[in-house]
């Protein structure tokens, strides 16, 4: 059965705010899982810890790796707000917060998976600055195959300096009182119900201040036309961070072990606002890991799908799946095909297709061939109904 077709904009302007609030509950219900199952993340703790005691020793090692040490901490703490003082305070810092390696050692069991996935992005922009400042090093070695997991990548990391003011928002101290917030919450009376309003979750995403909040999408990345169709939050376009998180992994020996630790980056990067579950997800489809299907939120688990590609053996990969399959028959988990008015830009209509259409599965998978799709001219920045109607008759043909 072809999806059914919905033209009230008030009511799609709903729909669009359920799913971008449920895919921000599910960051947090797999965060919840990452930091609450001992066998997950205890061997996070441990090469995390690893990685803060090869910082620390390179650190003290040499004036290079002293330097490429100190401009990458200053480099992460930008990302996340901002350190006082520019490199030389970013030294101050990191001195401030890791004066020994014992002190990051005996710490190391406390870590949470937020604190683990930000010395992991550190380490990944140690690597990058070791690379460029210690010639002929070992880094140089990392750098390249840190570089090789964003083989399959466009040209499609088209980011801008955010043009809106930064507001000061108030991030809830406990996650229920933001889930009743987003779940409470009754739409304003009279306001243009087009995709670049500020809807409620997008309201308490750039609260957090993370990477959403610090980048506006230009209007022609292929990572929000995406988005606009399929009603999701505009994030920071495909997530390079997520590539940094596998070669972590592998490097330090839990990714091949088991993939299921990729998906630390659904759920931290989302969480904190750096990215989206499309966003983080794609970069795991290009290479193979995941065949997911936007809104069939199980297919991010890691199946064995691709040739030579590991399927998830995890003891706990069963608590990783509930918080998936929670999400994806969710009553909000609507699966949307959204087209617009060229020239408004307001919704114009919406098809909406039965959550057991195996063909809709087929047309939402986030793979090259959907970024190819969206990267030509064959869909417009505001994808119009008969450019929508034409792509889906790839799928339902009449």
């Amino acid at each position: 059965m072809p999806p059914r077709v919905e033209t009230n904009p008030a009511l799609i302007h709903q729909w669009v705010e359920e799913k971008q609030a449920l895919e921000f509950e599910l960051a947090w219900e797999l965060l919840e899982v990452f930091n609450t199952r001992p066998n997950i993340i205890g061997p996070i703790r441990q090469r995390a810890s690893a990685a803060a005691a090869e910082m620390i020793q390179a650190y003290y090692g040499s004036d290079d790796l002293r330097y490429a040490m100190t401009i990458a901490w200053s480099k992460e703490h930008t990302a996340l707000g901002g350190v006082p003082g520019g490199v030389a305070g970013a030294l101050r810092d990191f001195l401030t917060k890791f004066p020994s390696l014992g002190a990051v050692l005996m710490g190391s069991w406390n870590m949470d998976a937020q604190e683990c996935s930000m010395l992991i992005r550190l380490y990944g922009a140690f690597v990058e600055q070791a690379a460029m400042l210690a010639h002929g090093s070992f880094y140089q070695w990392l750098a390249q195959r840190k570089l090789d997991y964003r083989r399959g990548f466009l040209d499609l990391k088209v980011k801008a300096a955010h043009d809106l003011e930064s507001a000061a928002l108030e991030m809830p101290g406990h996650f229920s009182n933001l889930m009743t917030r987003l779940r409470g919450r009754a739409g304003p009376a009279g306001m243009e119900w087009a995709v670049d309003t500020l809807n409620e979750p997008q309201t308490m995403i750039r609260g957090i201040g993370g990477g959403i909040n610090r980048f506006k999408l230009l209007t022609h990345d292929t990572v929000l036309k995406i988005d606009r169709v399929f009603g999701l939050m505009p994030g920071a376009s495909i997530s390079g961070t997520t590539t940094d998180l596998m070669f972590f992994m592998d490097i330090f020996g839990i990714g091949n072990w088991d993939p299921i630790y990729y998906l630390l980056a659904c759920a931290d990067l989302v969480a904190r606002g750096h990215h989206t579950i499309v966003e983080t997800a794609l970069p795991l489809a290009l290479n193979g890991y995941i065949d997911y299907s936007v809104g069939f939120y199980t297919s991010l688990m890691p199946m064995g799908h691709r040739a030579n590609k590991p399927a998830t053996m995890h003891i706990d990969q069963g608590a990783v799946w509930n918080a998936l399959d929670k999400a994806e028959q969710d009553r909000r988990n609507r699966l949307m095909l959204i087209y617009y008015d060229r020239h408004s830009r307001l919704y114009e209509g919406c098809y909406v297709a039965d959550r057991n259409d195996n063909r809709f599965k087929l047309l939402a998978t986030a793979d090259d061939n959907m970024l190819r799709t969206f990267d030509t001219q064959f869909l417009d920045q505001w994808v119009t109904h008969e450019q929508l109607f034409k792509w889906m008759s790839l799928y339902y043909p009449v």
